[in-house]
C-alpha cells in the first residue's frame, strides 16, 4: 500500500459516504463477505485491497501483516464501514471475541456449514447417555468422533 498514488487515495475517499450512525460506508465494490474491495495497479501488478484496511493504513501509516483490521464491537456492525474511529488492529482471537460479544458469530444451526441441528444434538446426547459407541454415533450422523467428544464434553453445542 506504500505506493498508492494521490489519485488512487482520492478515488477511495470519493467512495465514502457517512451514514446516521457515523459509519463511513464504502460505496464501491463489495466482496461476497460484505467488505469493501479496491483494485489498484501497483508496480504493474493488479492488487486487491480491503477498503477498511486501506482506511487504517491512511490513518496510522501502518500495515501490520499479522494483524487484522477489526470493527469495534457494539459500535459498528457494518463491514463496509471505513471510519477510522470504528476500526482497530487486532488478532483473530480478538475478532472471534468481538463477534461473540456482538452476537454475529455463526455458531450452531446459524453456521451454514453445520451438519447438525439442535434436535440431532439432543438425539446424540441421549445416545451418549445410553452408553452407545461414539464411533458408531459419529458414523450415523456423518460427523467426526472428535465432534462427538466435543458434544459429550459440552465444548460445542453447549447446553
Amino acid at each position: 500500500m506504500e505506493l498508492l498514488t494521490l489519485k488512487q487515495i482520492n478515488y477511495f475517499k470519493s467512495k465514502l459516504v457517512r451514514n446516521d450512525n457515523g459509519c463511513e460506508i464504502f460505496t464501491g465494490c463489495i466482496n461476497r463477505r460484505g467488505y469493501g474491495k479496491l483494485c489498484f495497479c501497483i508496480r504493474n501488478t493488479k492488487t486487491y485491497i480491503l477498503a477498511h484496511r486501506l482506511a487504517m493504513f491512511l490513518h496510522t501509516g501502518l500495515n501490520p501483516k499479522k494483524l487484522h483490521v477489526l470493527h469495534k464491537p457494539l459500535i459498528c456492525h457494518n463491514k463496509a464501514c471505513c471510519n477510522k474511529e470504528h476500526l482497530y488492529f487486532g488478532t483473530q482471537k480478538h475478532n472471534r471475541a468481538d463477534m461473540k460479544l456482538d452476537g454475529t458469530i455463526l455458531s450452531g444451526e446459524k453456521n451454514p456449514s453445520a451438519k447438525l441441528t439442535l434436535e440431532k444434538v439432543a438425539e446424540i446426547r441421549i445416545l451418549l447417555a445410553d452408553n452407545e459407541n461414539s464411533a458408531e454415533i459419529a458414523a450415523a450422523y456423518d460427523i467426526s468422533r472428535r465432534q462427538i467428544d466435543r458434544i459429550k464434553n459440552n465444548e460445542n453445542w453447549k447446553i
